[in-house]
């Protein structure tokens, strides 16, 4: 009896294993340790045929369940990189861990599965928007990509981009500075068409090797180069309305042979649109109040002509050198006839009429020089050169007529102004990186920095005459070198935990030379940063930073006067504004892809914009961009993606900021402290036969700088897209509701006698068709960097 109970358990048990099943599940990342969504993982018997089939999801996690006991061949593929092969034996559940995937050179000649990447990847220092990823992305450009970006906000009339709620952005292409501010950049990134780019890049915390400018972090754009042999590229066209008619197109070029690679690319676009404003002030000056009611009508012409050529040859197997020149031309012409009313007891006369025609011309030119050598160990030394040129020319005419109480013509007055803003840059750096022998990698290098710009402004008469005028005319000559040398290091403390340190060390020389102003400033200092990430377990961390950076004055402060609202009002600029000093401590946890930071900074002598200043002998109230006196911040950030099905994913960014500004308006303190909020939502659908669609939104309250508050706006967008082979049809519409294109700073001081409120219109509800189309091979990687990572963004 106990001899066949025995053998009838055994016969269970053996049943029992020979039906039983089992999971296997892992998670995939690319070398660089971000996640890989949406990667096939397929499940083959040891003949090779079908068994399991997955695609990773936005985590880039998988599992593949219900599988029988046995041998199989486990392979995992993904555009862009190379296959994966693991034989496994299955007797039991099995976690495979993190299976990291290797990127891939050869060229995707046959592709029949369209993969598609997360439209955003958390990392740990920073967010990736995979661009190819939003259909409303379609017949953009890369400014619109930076405004719907997740916690990113935009003030398109100065170029002030705030991220996670700090100004004092840099703006990088490929690594490289863009080296200007203002509406230069706004203007420079309107050029940039988002099917030339692959990714944009916000990065919070950058490291020592980029220059100590920028106290608020880094947006990296990075455009599409191709590396397959052969010839290969895209071309691009887009067509779109809103107000008005937009229209434009690029090409991209590459030829690649053995060690020798010739790429190209150009773009134009031609936007036609408006650019309305309504001011509404009331100042009291000591000779009595002024208050005006302002309309103008501002129809607009934007063209960008922008284009590259390059060459990238591999002498040997350690030894390469990558050229390339550039030229860009961006023409702004408006056409403007403004209407003021006036009532109080100041002025004269009871309204104006202001017609006047106004031309911004920009060519910008750009030759960059790239040295790499591969030393013994992985070590690498490499060298860059890069000369940056810019010639702005801003002519302007104006006809003023003033009418009195019974609508007579009091008077009249014609009258131009000219601008002519010449600036030049010489970048140099030497960089070697490797590693010790305890698995320390360094970073360690020295750069150059020298820019001269030049500023001349006059106003001409009605005779033709040049006449000296305060405001309106200044000659303006600025020199500044800046010496940095720095040193970076990152390895791992233990098994759980990494720590990256830097050190940057820059000395700088500025000398402004004016007809009213002598500047002569030396800055020497160490910026330190500090990273540290402990790993809980495989999918969740700490992270840790504290830096130092500086916040060096765009160059459009210096300039004597750039808008001119009525003959009572003039926005202008200030040679004597000094740099601000920002320190930052911020504590970020992920799990998987949420994350939530909590940060602080700290600001010596921020600039803020607008500051009003009364001129009570002239009856002039002056918006002055100046520093104030101090600047503290709390902020926390929350992200996180939700999958609700296998077609439907979404992504919600959130923030919350308390703020604190000190100012001195006139020897008097001035104390603003208001907290402020954003939301950033993304609904990405992925449909049948390669169509997919996005609708995205974003709310900002309202929101204070400085004695400005800006009011809340929201926007709505909506995009699809079909991809094909070789191509992508796309159509987007932005600002749905033209709710959220607008600027519109209110200044209220009721103690000092001020109040003026500028509502500066925006087209927003635009509709765009695009379509992009792309020949030869399909692999594509990232354009190089080079070494001006750190000048654009100053230059107007």
């Amino acid at each position: 009896m106990i001899h066949r109970t025995l053998l009838l358990l055994v016969f269970i048990i053996n049943s029992m294993n020979l039906f039983a099943q089992y999971n296997i599940q892992g998670t995939i990342q690319d070398e660089q340790n971000g996640v890989l969504p949406f990667a096939n993982v397929i499940l083959l018997s040891e003949a090779g045929s079908f068994q399991k089939g997955e695609i990773s999801n936005s985590d880039g996690e998988f599992t593949l369940e219900a599988i029988d006991a046995g041998n199989y061949v486990l392979t995992i593929s993904s555009m862009g990189f190379k296959d994966y092969k693991q034989a496994i034996t299955l007797n039991d559940h099995l976690n495979l861990g993190v299976i990291t995937m290797v990127e891939s050179s050869e060229a995707l000649e046959e592709v029949t599965v369209i993969g598609k990447k997360a439209p955003y990847v958390r990392k740990a220092d920073r967010t990736v928007v995979n661009v190819a990823s939003l259909p409303t992305a379609a017949g953009g450009n890369a400014l619109e990509l930076i405004e719907k970006s997740p916690s990113v906000g935009l003030d398109r009339v100065n170029g002030n981009i705030v991220l996670l709620g700090r100004e004092n952005v840099m703006v990088f292409i490929n690594g490289e500075r863009t080296r200007l501010n203002g509406s230069e950049l706004m203007q420079y990134l309107e050029s940039i068409p988002a099917a030339n780019i692959t990714s944009v890049e916000l990065i919070n915390s950058p490291p020592a090797s980029y220059d100590a400018d920028g106290t608020g972090g880094v947006i990296n754009i990075v455009t599409k180069n191709f590396e397959t042999d052969g010839v290969t590229g895209n071309l691009n066209t887009f067509g779109g309305y809103g107000e008005r008619g937009k229209y434009g197109g690029s090409a991209t070029f590459n030829y690649k042979s053995g060690n020798l690679n010739v790429y190209a690319n150009g773009s134009l676009s031609h936007n036609y649109t408006n650019q309305n404003s309504d001011i509404n002030s009331a100042v009291q000056f000591n000779a009595g109040e002024l208050r005006s009611n302002q309309e103008s009508k501002r129809p607009a012409f934007l063209g960008n002509y922008d284009g590259k050529i390059g060459l990238a040859y591999d002498f040997n197997d350690t030894t390469s050198i990558d050229v390339f020149g550039s030229f860009a031309r961006r023409r702004w012409e408006l056409e403007a006839e403004t209407t003021t009313n006036y009532t109080g007891d100041i002025s004269p006369i009871r309204n104006d009429f202001l017609r006047s025609s106004e031309t911004n011309t920009t060519n910008q030119y750009h030759l960059s020089a790239h040295l790499e050598q591969k030393l013994k160990n992985g070590h690498l030394l490499s060298a860059d050169y890069d000369y940056l040129s810019f010639d702005i020319n801003n002519p302007s005419t104006y006809r003023l007529q003033n009418f009195d109480l019974e609508g007579e013509l009091d008077s009249e007055l014609s009258f131009s102004t000219t601008r002519e803003t010449p600036l030049r840059f010489n970048v140099a750096r030497l960089d070697y990186k490797g590693n010790t022998d305890k698995d320390i990698n360094f970073e360690l290098g020295v750069k150059l920095t020298h820019s001269t710009i030049q500023n001349k402004t006059a106003y001409i008469d009605d005779s033709g005459m040049a006449v000296s005028d305060n405001l309106l005319t200044d000659a303006i000559d600025v020199d500044e070198r800046i010496y940095a040398g720095y040193l970076s290091l990152d390895g791992k403390l233990g098994e759980k935990s990494t720590f990256i340190a830097g050190l940057r060390y820059e000395y700088s020389s500025f000398e402004l030379l004016s007809m009213r102003d002598e500047v002569n400033r030396k800055i020497s200092r160490v910026f330190p940063s500090l990273s540290f990430t402990h790993n809980f377990s495989e999918h969740s961390n700490l992270t840790l930073n504290y830096r130092e950076r500086i916040a060096r004055v765009g160059f459009q402060v210096y300039a004597p006067a750039f808008f001119f609202f009525n003959p009572y009002t003039v926005l202008t600029g200030d040679a004597q504004v000094l740099p601000n000093i920002n320190r930052t401590l911020e504590a970020t946890y992920n799990y998987k892809s949420f994350f939530m930071s909590l940060s602080y900074f700290d600001d010596s002598n921020p600039l803020a914009f607008a500051i009003p200043v009364l001129n009570q002998e002239e009856n002039l109230l002056l918006l002055i961009s100046d520093n104030i006196e101090d600047r503290k911040q709390l902020g926390l950030n929350l992200g996180f993606p939700i999958k609700f099905t296998n077609f439907w994913s979404s992504q919600y960014s959130f923030g919350g900021y308390w703020r604190r500004d000190e100012i001195d308006i006139q020897d008097i303190r001035v104390t603003e402290s208001n907290p402020f909020f954003n939301i950033d939502v993304s609904q990405a659908f992925q449909l049948p036969k390669n169509w997919s669609l996005e609708l995205s939104g974003s709310w900002d309250s309202k929101t204070y700088q400085g004695t400005i508050y800006y009011p809340e706006r929201a926007a709505l967008n909506f995009g699809i897209q079909k991809k094909f082979k070789n191509a992508t049809l796309g159509l987007s519409w932005t600002d749905i509701f033209n709710s959220g294109s607008f600027w519109n700073p209110i200044n209220d001081l009721p103690d000092r006698g001020i109040f003026y409120d500028w509502n500066y219109e925006l087209e927003g509800s635009i509709l765009r068709l695009s379509y992009t189309y792309n020949f030869g091979g399909r692999q594509v990687k990232e354009s190089r960097s080079s070494g001006a990572n750190d000048v654009l963004d100053r230059v107007n």
